[in-house]
């Protein structure tokens, strides 16, 4: 199996994911971050916010009994019970993409799914704030 790292980047190449959307395999077998631990996935979450590569884009809150989620605000806590309700994104910073496009090379090279390969060549830099557009 690949570095967990480089594949829970290439599972936030398209969107936002949380650790269960980027875990979840619908109606097919278990495969990929599916059959990680939740330890692993949260440590190597812990480490790519750490390395500024991806950010939290918002967190899921709970109020008056109805769920809804908001913008993150200020540096995010890094304890299991946060990380399991933020809604997670690349930062599309320089290194962000060169570390996700040699985890596309990677993936796609040792024949393992890449959602990242898909987009790739979409992926332009928005040259006002950095995040990406799609063309």
């Amino acid at each position: 199996m690949p570095a967990l790292a480089l594949m829970v980047l290439d599972a936030l190449a398209a969107a936002a994911e949380t650790i269960y959307s980027m875990r979840n395999c619908g109606d097919m077998a278990a495969n990929g971050l599916a059959l990680v631990g939740d330890a692993h996935l949260l440590d190597a979450l812990r480490s790519l916010l750490a390395n500024g590569l991806v950010d939290v884009e918002a967190e899921h809150v709970s109020v008056r009994g109805g769920n809804s989620e908001r913008p993150m605000i200020g540096r995010p806590s890094t304890t299991d019970s946060d990380l399991q309700r933020y809604w997670f994104r690349m930062t599309m910073t320089p290194a962000g993409l060169k570390t996700w496009e040699a985890a596309t090379a990677y993936l796609t090279r040792t024949g393992h799914t890449s959602v990242g390969a898909a987009y790739q060549q979409r992926w332009r830099l928005a040259d006002v704030d950095g995040r990406p557009r799609l063309p």
